[in-house]
């Protein structure tokens, strides 16, 4: 099932994912070349769908459940949220009302740009406070490969506007 979203500048076509339900965002090239904010809700469905396709956060973390919620420091405002049941991310979006994450984790554009292409290590960004990190650090740290898989992840998604 093909879903339109109407943004301000472009519409967005996606498909639901016949495993996880969520948005699907399928990037086209058109006059202009489409773009989704980072930390949209658009952009947070593609994350969850990449987070549900890739080993080391499914599996990685297969025993965690938990919401985790991203900002921008540059706007705190600008902020999506994942829901992960056993690995699994089931609910990706803007966060949902009454729904406390577990984690917060919030850094300015450059820093998550860097995360995503791999050019600044998780536990170097949260150390230095680059990524303010608000959350049970014990937790994150014994799963540190499945964090960097989703650092890693936000450098993923074709199309990202990282402008604010």
């Amino acid at each position: 099932m093909l879903v339109s979203l109407l943004t301000s500048v472009n519409v967005i076509l996606c498909r639901r994912s016949p495993t996880t339900g969520l948005c699907v965002v399928d990037h086209q090239q058109g006059e202009r070349n489409m773009t989704t904010p980072v930390l949209s809700p658009e952009w947070m469905q593609t994350y969850g769908e990449l987070w549900n396709n890739t080993e080391a956060t499914r599996q990685g973390l297969k025993k965690l459940s938990m919401v985790i919620e991203y900002r921008l420091a540059e706007d705190e405002s600008r902020a999506g949220q994942i829901q992960v049941v056993l690995g699994e991310v089931v609910r990706a979006g803007a966060p949902a009302d009454g729904v406390k994450p577990e984690f917060v984790l919030t850094a300015n554009t450059d820093t998550w740009q860097r995360l995503g292409l791999g050019e600044l290590p998780a536990a170097k960004a949260m150390v230095t406070r680059k990524v303010k990190f608000r959350g049970p650090m014990s937790v994150a740290m014994a799963n540190l490969p499945s964090l960097e898989a989703a650092m890693k992840m936000m450098g993923q998604i074709d199309g990202t506007d990282w402008s604010v």
